[in-house]
């Protein structure tokens, strides 16, 4: 009998009339065991005995099984079941009869049956819920005892992986302890995957399967043509350039036209004779080729236009042509590619994919309006007709989301029970460790993950009814909607708009995780969630229940915290500091040394606050944890950052020009006159380190004029400098043009002309840069504007990249007798 038509089938008829109920509580009972499941049985026996107040002693399976032997059996199957499974799938039963209970299932490779069958048996009929990890998620209340009627249950998930907690990301920062109920939480929720793979089955591959340092040398034309325009790191090449150099900085990709690359690759997928998914997806990132095969491949008028990319095309002719020659040998050969970023569509071109490809599809559906998530659905529903099996890849949290309570459960809801229908394969993705504000969604993103034909609704309730007590329920519930309604209300009215300094620096992280989250978790939401905290707290009845409501109150005031924390690197960035993933706030800042003092203080104090009040609150350790993930030096080296601007300042090494290396594009900049401009990636010269240029892909960017003969233009920084007393400014720039820039440019401050000295005339930079620096100049207190004026007086235009523009004020000393 399939198992769908055996789930839940009670036992009836003459067989069913001649069993009695199962007692569970009223009396010791014996849980009987083999070696390998003991640790479940033991589980089961502490859980009984705390629900229940009776003795589980727990004892070996003895020789024979006579029908005077009565208690729990676990991963025993009765002499009486015959039914078959598939080896390679999870499979939990659960059989009721007479005195007996049977729990068994499934351990095969990567399965763990017996052990979910007994968490299944726990929940159902002794209460025990786990609500996120540790002792204050864990439910295990007294309970009366309980007649269990004549059962057998046989249930297999219809995702053969349930990977749906990438806790990973967090895990070298958890203490031991942590460490420990994070894998239990998991093994409760029952994660899980009978689908092997190398990796995920679906990372960035190309570095493993094609390494430069191997075939680099000999064949550049295996790896991707790059422009000047999209080339990310240190040198800019000139002219399109192979990235096939072990030593060359920066993301990197094959040229997926060559049909050698197509060749090795498939050959290296047979050769591992393997039953797991191989991932042939690209590296993360940029770099991608070029090349006129490559680009041919590309629907007409898209592809690399600009920053623009489509790539979904060209990846899927790729993957059609590699994964075919596999099949035709090795058809039991699985092959793993992501749907994700430049290449997360539908192909237009028809393809049909053999029976050996799983894709894995990327998406947020947090931050999806009703659009686009009913775009999302046509694209998963085309994808599974292309012949491949479909895996939900998810985004539900980790570092991008900073840990706010970016509630979502009615979206998992219809995600999942979308991918169910359309027979997809799984679902995994990250979530990170923040349970304090979202510990209500993870909960039923597991129990949705184990059955998709679950109701969210009720899921929910059972997650308040269990965490806060039945008096203190509807408050918590009506909380957790009213944060749902809320959230969901600013997505559908957001997820289209941008913030205005967007134009100028479009990063997702930054726009929608950050930005986005300011706006949408503001004061009003946060009153909103202590009223209803307060409401709570007054009707939990017991101490337990309580700190389960403070576990929550604290993860929302960490929110509140991380908002003010944005909020004061925004206006940072506005102050021309390079925030990486952080979008200037476009506040009009006061550039004066004692405002500017008072805007990184504040910046200083609320990043300090968040990273204090996360470690110094109650509640989950591993939620705390994650804080440390998010600092990541390369993601967010936001509080070294604020207090290094600190720093310069006190010294009068602060940088008075916004945005001087042009990182924000055009923001703080307004360009004009006769001739052309444009903030390009094409060319430019970082000379200190520039932490913006490993955050986001337009990497690397100069302002770029094109003066036309005989005309002039003007560069004029939009943010005055106010000084509150006279200083010496001291200015440096570098300037790329084929002639001495020098005898072009007149640069001013407020009505004084700076007087400069091309450092490098002798001898420029790479490429045609030279260092310009100009005498101090003492200039006057009150509103200053910065202006560059670039004069063309020849018959030919000219072209000039300006970069790294560093204006210091240093204070006057008066020396007084």
């Amino acid at each position: 009998m399939e198992w769908k038509k055996m789930a839940g089938l009670i036992v009836t008829g003459a067989l069913a009339a001649s069993l009695n109920a199962f007692d569970l509580g009223k009396q010791d009972t014996t849980i009987y065991t083999t070696a390998k499941n003991g640790p479940a049985a033991n589980e089961l026996s502490g859980y009984l005995k705390k629900v229940f107040g009776k003795k589980y002693p727990v004892k070996g399976i003895p020789a024979k099984i006579t029908p005077e032997l009565k208690g729990i059996f676990v991963g025993v199957k009765p002499e009486s079941y015959t039914a078959k499974w598939n080896e390679k799938r999870d499979c939990s039963v659960r059989i009721v009869e007479n005195d007996r209970v049977w729990l068994f299932g499934n351990d095969g490779k990567g399965m763990s049956g017996t052990a979910n069958a007994v968490y299944d048996f726990l929940e159902k009929y002794a209460g025990v819920r786990w609500l996120w990890p540790g002792e204050t998620g864990t439910v295990a209340d007294p309970k009366a005892p309980v007649s269990i009627a004549p059962e057998t249950f046989v249930y297999v998930p219809p995702f053969e992986r349930r990977m749906t907690s990438s806790f990973t990301y967090g895990f070298r920062w958890l203490s031991p302890e942590d460490l420990a109920d994070i894998k239990l939480w998991l093994k409760h929720r029952k994660e899980g995957s009978t689908l092997f793979s190398r990796g995920s089955g679906f990372q960035h591959a190309f570095d493993s399967l094609m390494p430069r340092k191997k075939y680099g040398r000999e064949h550049p034309e295996y790896y991707a043509l790059v422009s000047p325009e999209h080339w990310i790191g240190e040198p800019k090449p000139t002219e399109p350039t192979r990235l096939n150099d072990p030593l060359q900085p920066g993301p990197w990709q094959l040229c997926t036209s060559n049909p050698e690359v197509r060749r090795i690759i498939a050959e290296k997928l047979i050769a591992a004779k393997t039953d797991c998914i191989q991932s042939i997806s690209p590296n993360d990132g940029y770099g991608f080729c070029e090349c006129p095969a490559c680009k041919k491949q590309d629907p007409a008028g898209q592809g690399i236009t600009g920053t623009t990319y489509d790539l979904t095309d060209r990846m899927y002719n790729f993957l059609e042509d590699i994964a075919n020659r596999v099949y035709k040998v090795s058809p039991e050969t699985k092959i793993g590619l992501f749907s994700y970023s430049f290449y997360d569509k539908v192909p237009q071109k028809k393809i049909h994919l053999p029976g050996n490809v799983y894709l894995s599809c990327c998406y947020y559906v947090y931050r999806m309006n009703a659009k686009q998530e009913a775009e999302l659905n046509a694209k998963l529903t085309g994808l599974s007709k292309t012949g491949a099996k479909i895996i939900g890849r998810e985004y539900w949290g980790t570092h991008y989301t900073m840990n706010y309570p970016l509630s979502h459960s009615r979206k998992i809801d219809r995600n999942l029970k979308l991918l169910h229908r359309i027979g997809a394969a799984g679902v995994y993705g990250e979530t990170g460790l923040d349970f304090g504000p979202r510990a209500s969604d993870l909960y039923i993103l597991m129990k949705l993950s184990w059955d998709p034909t679950l109701k969210r609704e009720e899921l929910l309730k059972d997650f308040c009814d269990n965490a806060f007590g039945p008096k203190a329920s509807p408050a918590m519930y009506d909380l957790f909607e009213k944060i749902e309604d809320h959230v969901e209300k600013n997505i559908e009215k957001m997820a289209d708009s941008r913030s205005k300094v967007s134009e100028h620096y479009n990063n997702g992280y930054a726009q929608f995780n950050h930005y986005m989250s300011t706006v949408i978790f503001n004061k009003s939401f946060f009153e909103m969630c202590d009223d209803g905290i307060r409401k709570a707290m007054k009707l939990a009845d017991t101490k337990e229940r309580k700190a389960r409501v403070a576990y929550i109150a604290n993860g929302l005031n960490y929110a509140k915290r991380t908002t003010e924390s944005i909020t004061s690197l925004a206006d940072l960035a506005s102050a021309g500091v390079d925030m990486p993933l952080t979008m200037p706030s476009g506040k009009e800042i006061v550039m004066e040394k004692s405002n500017l003092s008072k805007v990184i203080g504040r910046a200083v104090k609320a990043e300090k606050t968040r990273l204090i009040d996360a470690f110094s609150k109650g509640g989950n350790n591993s939620f705390r944890s994650v804080i440390l993930g998010s600092q990541s030096v390369f993601l967010r080296p936001w509080s070294s950052l604020a207090e290094m601007a600190m720093l310069k300042l006190k010294s009068d090494r602060y940088n008075y020009l916004v945005n001087g290396a042009f990182e924000y594009s055009g923001y703080s900049w307004d360009v004009s006159g006769k001739g052309k401009y444009s903030y390009t990636t094409a060319r430019n010269h970082d000379n200190d380190y520039n932490v913006m240029v490993q955050c986001h892909h337009r990497q690397g960017i100069s302002l770029e004029l094109e003066v036309a003969p005989g005309g002039a233009m003007t560069v004029r920084n939009l943010r005055k400098i106010s000084p509150a007393a006279p200083f010496d400014a001291h200015l440096k720039l570098f300037v790329r043009c084929e002639q001495d820039p020098l005898p072009l440019l007149k640069v001013t401050l407020g009505k004084t002309e700076l007087k400069g000295v091309n450092v490098s005339r002798e001898m420029p930079e790479a490429d045609h840069w030279y260092e310009l620096r100009f005498h101090p100049a003492r200039i006057p207190a009150g509103e200053q504007e910065f202006v560059i004026t670039v004069t063309n007086p020849g018959k030919k235009p000219v072209v000039l990249n300006f970069d790294d523009l560093d204006l210091r004020l240093k204070t006057v000393n008066k020396v007084t007798k």
